[in-house]
């Protein structure tokens, strides 16, 4: 019983402290572009988009790591096969999206990091 007590004594401030910490939202991290739900009910993660779009057009044995947000651009490591021939850095200009692309609607810069042979290439930047 006075264990019982003691552990109430001792549980009970850090308790209530954490009961009364506010909750945060993916959207309220640093480095992450503020979405409004109430503006727009379905609203453009770009991350989303990234994922999206390099996943439909990476060719076979290459993947791309998660999108960054750095100083207002994008920025996506892109792991070429090993099996793979040719210029990395010249590969990572043909991802860039066409001007003509949903992408640009909310996304200024894209920057594409080939790793090849568990080597970094020089990156592109992509702008519309």
């Amino acid at each position: 019983m006075r264990g019982c007590a003691l552990a109430l004594l001792l549980l009970g401030p850090a308790g209530s402290a954490l009961a009364q910490a506010p909750m945060q939202s993916l959207g309220d991290l640093p480095a992450r572009p503020y979405i409004n739900p109430d503006v727009d009910p379905y609203p453009f993660d770009p991350f989303l988009a990234l994922r999206t779009y390099l996943s439909q057009r990476l060719p076979a044995g290459w993947w791309a790591r998660d999108p960054a947000y750095d100083a207002g651009a994008f920025s996506v490591v892109v792991n070429i096969a090993e099996s793979w021939k040719g210029n990395p850095t010249s590969a990572m200009l043909q991802l860039c999206p066409q001007p003509s692309s949903t992408l640009w609607d909310r996304i200024q810069i894209i920057e594409l990091k080939p790793m090849y042979h568990k080597t970094p290439w020089p990156s592109v930047t992509c702008r519309r």
